[in-house]
């Protein structure tokens, strides 16, 4: 490693020896393209040789994979090199001429963290990537349009408010508002198949037309976590899908990188493979692929299924090198939470009996909203939410009864989330399991930010070093809290507890809690166990969470990934819907190369006996391993939540213990 020391002109300027013409052209190559790219206070590791080949081969054939499909579906568990995998393949592609500029479009607050993985793993003085850390929106138009930065990293929606802009600019005469409406509409209802292509391609066109105006040319582009960008049944209109599937459809090459994805249903399956190959999926074919695939819950359809998008997308069965422990933390209620549940179940009963319209009706509607968007409301806004909430009463209860189980319901003290003291338990039981003695550092995730706020709360008077991310927290700001819990540059695998105690020494905090918002991307490595303190609403999200922890790099060999199972039904219920829409989510997880030519699927029954079923993992009998918390238990299998809630509604029984 050398190390570059710059000087200031001066007339006396001190002398040195030479390193040699050669060596000194090769560093100043190196010292004019790492300036732009290089910041002081971000140190990164640079791995000088990481080879693709022993057990990284899997990575390599991504990177063959997109050079020979250009436009292919990346679909590596989570934490398993998709990053590397893409910057490599970009790189390869140009030392091949094929391609010179590339655009990869990440999620928000991940710009960064791409940063640091191209200065780890690109060859040093090559290329030059912006990062857009300042987040102006004027500065990232300018890196688009600069032929001499090769790799732009931009968020999802900055992207597709930049192509907005364009369009407006260009085609609405500078009306940005117009040019959301233009990009976010639809055919008509009654449209036919043919004309509903030919009303997206003329959106396509229009996109990249402004695009090439501003003088923004990629031939290479990458989506990190593409299923953030899917369009889909109930959904089908979206505008970042709409514009980011415009842009990208005139590249060469595309990768759509995620670990999940397919998270919902099979219409998704669909919209994947329209933007990969819109040649042969066209919109014309939706409703006849729709009508072939749409019964997900048969073994059969889903085995066709996988076979029809084999071609197009690459999912591989790679080790993250990490033993995972799933363990499930069975969590009662505490009192004063059973005694709200029971209030709010007695105000949804109370509503449905009340006549739409009458003071009694207002008061028992009011008692399923927070206290404080009630105080807001003048009497006639009451009155008038009271008859919109009519409609909806199941909805408002389980709202509420979220906030009751979870704990931000208002009324609750974050001493009376019986979910709280779980979390602590937890995090006191690995007090001493870090390399060196200390607390083995952890994350815990919630669907809601006011949970994280509230649990902040609790645990930070409990003496713990926590941070808390959540959607309100800056890309710039994630940054700076990535780097506090898991400072570069001082883990030494030949000293662990050494190194423990180093990173413990420079860290700010030791424990991570996060919203959905930071389930995606984020490399903690430093966490040895990680928890779900609620089912987030798709098996997706339960396996982004938990690759946070779980992920190649991961310092500790063993990470425990606990699970709250709260002895609530409105708690039960969740549980089983995510169940219910696990085996969608699995069957494009598994290798395509596991596929029988005879489609006997011998080989694949053989493999599974060998691996971990993700999907196993959440269910809530998982018996944990290693060291679990204080105790787990099976459960037995269960109807549907449909089946049950509707037996509930039958009893009376909905809602109570």
């Amino acid at each position: 490693m050398y190390h570059l020391q710059a000087f200031a002109t001066e007339e006396n300027a001190p002398t040195r020896t030479t390193l040699g013409k050669t060596a000194e052209q090769l560093a100043a190559r190196v010292a004019s393209q790492l300036a732009p790219n290089y910041d002081p206070r971000r140190p990164v590791k640079v791995l000088n040789d990481v080879r693709m080949d022993g057990k990284y081969v899997a990575q390599q054939q991504g990177i063959r994979a997109v050079e020979r499909m250009k436009r292919v579906g990346l679909h590596f568990p989570t934490g398993t090199g998709k990053t590397p995998t893409g910057l490599g393949a970009f790189a390869h592609l140009a030392s091949q001429g094929k391609v010179r500029r590339g655009i990869f479009i990440v999620p928000p607050k991940q710009t960064g963290q791409w940063a640091d993985e191209a200065t780890t793993f690109m060859e040093p003085g090559r290329f030059r990537h912006y990062a857009g850390r300042s987040g102006a929106a004027e500065e990232r138009r300018e890196a688009y349009a600069d032929p001499n930065i090769h790799m732009v990293m931009v968020g999802h929606q900055a992207l597709r408010d930049d192509l907005t802009w364009a369009v407006g600019k260009h085609f609405f005469d500078g009306d940005e508002i117009a040019a959301r409406r233009a990009l976010r509409k639809g055919p008509p209802a009654n449209s036919t198949p043919e004309e509903r292509e030919q009303f997206e391609q003329q959106q396509r066109q229009m996109v990249q037309e402004a695009a090439r105006r501003e003088g923004w040319n990629f031939e290479f582009s990458m989506i990190d976590e593409g299923h953030d960008a899917l369009n889909r049944r109930g959904k089908p209109n979206s505008r970042l899908a709409n514009v980011l599937d415009a842009i990208t459809a005139s590249h060469e090459y595309n990768v759509n990188a995620t670990a999940t994805p397919v998270k919902n249903d099979v219409s998704e399956t669909f919209d994947l493979l329209h933007k990969l190959r819109p040649d042969r999926y066209p919109l014309s074919k939706r409703d006849e692929f729709l009508r072939r695939y749409d019964a997900g819950d048969i073994e059969s359809v889903q085995e066709a299924l996988r076979r029809e998008v084999a071609p197009y997308f690459l999912p591989k069965s790679i080790s993250t090198g990490v033993t995972r422990h799933n363990g499930v933390v069975p969590v009662q209620l505490s009192e004063r939470q059973k005694a709200r549940y029971r209030e709010i179940h007695q105000a949804y009963l109370a509503a449905k009996r009340a006549k739409v319209g009458t003071p009694e009706h207002t008061e028992a509607v009011m008692r399923l909203f927070p206290r404080s968007e009630v105080e807001a409301m003048s009497p006639e806004q009451r009155t008038a939410a009271a008859e919109r909430a009519s409609k909806f009463l199941h909805s408002r209860r389980d709202a509420m009864l979220n906030r009751v189980v979870h704990g931000h319901d208002e009324e609750l003290a974050p001493e009376d989330v019986a979910g709280f003291d779980a979390v602590l338990e937890v995090a006191k039981q690995h007090a001493t399991d870090d390399f060196d003695g200390g607390q083995l550092p952890g994350i815990v995730f919630a669907n809601n930010p006011g949970v994280v706020r509230k649990l902040a709360e609790r645990m930070k008077r409990e003496g713990q070093r926590v941070a808390v991310i959540d959607g309100t927290t800056s890309r710039e700001e994630v940054d700076k809290i990535r780097q506090g819990f898991f400072p570069q540059g001082l883990y030494d695998p030949t000293d662990p507890a050494g190194s423990a105690a180093k990173i413990r020494q420079a860290a700010k905090y030791d424990i991570i809690l996060a919203s959905n918002a930071a389930s995606h991307g984020l490399n903690l490595q430093r966490a040895g166990w990680l928890y779900h303190i609620d089912d987030p609403s798709t098996a997706k999200t339960w396996q982004q969470r938990t690759g946070r922890a779980d992920r190649i790099g991961a310092l500790h060999p063993d990470v425990h990934v606990y699970t709250a199972d709260y002895d609530a039904p409105y708690a039960k219920r969740r549980k089983r819907i995510l169940r219910e829409k696990t085996p969608i989510t699995e069957a494009f997880q598994k290798d395509h190369s596991l596929l029988d030519q005879d489609e006997t699927g011998t080989t694949q029954r053989i493999v599974e006996r060998r691996e971990e079923n993700l999907g196993e993992a959440l269910h809530a009998g998982l018996q944990g391993h290693g060291k679990p918390p204080a105790a787990t238990r099976e459960e037995p299998a269960e109807p549907t939540a449909a089946e049950e809630y509707a037996a509930q509604e039958a009893a009376g029984q909905t809602s109570m213990f």
